[in-house]
Parts: C-alpha cells; sequence; structure tokens
C-alpha cells in the first residue's frame, strides 16, 4: 500500500471514530437515521474533496468511464500492432 493511501485511510477512521463518540451529544437532536447520514455524506464529501490530490492511476472498479474504456482500447491495439 502506497504511505499516501494509508495516510488516508488513518485520517478516515480517526474521523469515522469520533462521529461514533459524539452520537450521544447528537442523539438528543437527530435520529439515529440523521446521524448515519452524516457520517457517510461527511466521509464521502472527505474523499471528493481529497480525490484530485491522489496519485497514481484511478482505481479500476466495478464503474468504469468511457475516456478510460477509450484508453484501454489504444494501448490493446498497440500492443497488437508492436
Amino acid at each position: 500500500m502506497k504511505p499516501i493511501f494509508l495516510a488516508i485511510l488513518i485520517v478516515m477512521n480517526f474521523f469515522w471514530a469520533a462521529s461514533l463518540s459524539i452520537y450521544k451529544a447528537l442523539e438528543s437532536h437527530l435520529a439515529p437515521g440523521g446521524i448515519v447520514t452524516m457520517r457517510f455524506g461527511t466521509a464521502a464529501v472527505i474523499l471528493a474533496a481529497l480525490w484530485p490530490w491522489l496519485p497514481g492511476k484511478a482505481p479500476h472498479g466495478y464503474l468504469r468511464t468511457s475516456s478510460y474504456k477509450r484508453k484501454l482500447a489504444r494501448e490493446r491495439t498497440k500492443q497488437r500492432f508492436c
């Protein structure tokens, strides 16, 4: 694992654990569903803000963009004809 990914994982884990510890303080103001939505929403916003600065290639998951598919097709074509 790259050190930057480990650092992000540790920071996000810290925020995730901190959100659980403030559950009791928020319990009187929010329903459990609201707290869960706030936790996941906060994590999504933080990761979306950090996404442009993550180094290297984008992770290969289930969803791939059309530009990524075109790039793969070009690379495969180059490999066949080289």
